[in-house]
């Protein structure tokens, strides 16, 4: 079966984080970044964008250009 993407999926992959956080660098998410592109990317049929190293205020904004974007697929984890 031959289709096109099935939306867009984003994935916001933040490995350091900023000093005013107090986070330590986020090891082995490049890792997790590079499953999800290949389950939602490869199997799933998905257009994946990946962001990296994303402030606070990159995010919101990121998730309010969502909201507005019918297709795309909204899944927000957080891996601890």
């Amino acid at each position: 079966m031959n289709h096109g993407k099935r939306g867009r999926f984003i994935i916001i992959n933040n490995k350091i984080f900023g000093k005013d956080t107090g986070l330590e660098e986020r090891r082995g998410t490049d890792v997790d970044s590079e499953n999800l592109q290949i389950i939602f990317g490869d199997i799933l049929g998905f257009e994946v964008v990946v962001k990296n190293d994303l402030t606070r205020t990159e995010m919101l904004q990121l998730m309010i250009a969502g909201i507005f974007s019918v297709s795309v697929v909204k899944i927000f984890m957080h891996i601890g």
